[in-house]
């Protein structure tokens, strides 16, 4: 284990990986850390700590062990759905992963023709204990029927293989997430109307 929000850490992690195991197949930043609060209520020094999890720790990892990528060799960057269709109860963790999908997209452009794959995962809920290791907040009990969303880590890992079997670029589970996605772009007035509604946080009261 290792604090990934210290470069430090990072850089002795990835050093340590390419001693021990020389070259490497397949990359996969799965680490990261959730915030359910209100971003006008979110301090400085979390949001700070929300980016350097969800955005630099992969970035710095994949510059430090891409030398160590050979031919076929595949980068799998976990974001989430938040980070293809943003949520008004957790906005700055769905930035944190706008940004993540964003760069798995470009680094993918950056690196074609090298022989590495990169595969951008996003996850609707899993059943892990990512909600309750959250910075702040908690997630909502079933906002939009969440029950729905949520997937087993053996059900998100099985998607990842198959993406990477398949070639894929981007992966969506479970696939009723693909529906989400494509009311955002065919609906985006109405779609949002409906989850600005569906806040739990309620509307922003002015301070008086």
């Amino acid at each position: 284990p290792a604090d990934l929000s210290d470069p430090q850490a990072i850089a002795a992690l990835a050093a340590e990986v390419r001693e021990r195991f020389g070259r490497i197949d397949v990359l996969v930043n799965n680490a990261g850390v959730g915030l359910y609060i209100p971003s006008y209520e979110s301090p400085p020094e979390m949001v700070r700590r929300l980016f350097e999890l969800n955005v630099f720790a992969p970035v710095e990892l994949n510059r430090l062990l891409l030398p160590a990528l050979g031919e076929g060799a595949w980068i799998v960057n976990v974001s989430s759905i938040v980070g293809k269709v943003p949520l008004p109860w957790m906005p700055l963790y769905a930035a944190s992963k706008y940004a993540l999908s964003a760069y798995s997209d470009a680094l993918r452009m950056e690196l074609d023709g090298s022989g590495v794959s990169v595969l951008a995962v996003h996850p609707g809920a899993v059943s892990t204990g990512f909600g309750a290791n959250a910075l702040d907040g908690e997630l909502p009990a079933n906002v939009g029927g969440r029950q729905r969303w949520t997937i087993t880590p053996e059900q998100c890992a099985a998607a990842i293989l198959e993406g990477m079997r398949k070639g894929k670029r981007t992966v969506v589970t479970p696939r009723i997430g693909w529906a989400l996605v494509a009311a955002a772009r065919l609906f985006p007035g109405l779609l949002y109307k409906r989850l600005a509604g569906a806040n739990p946080h309620g509307r922003y009261q002015r301070p008086s």
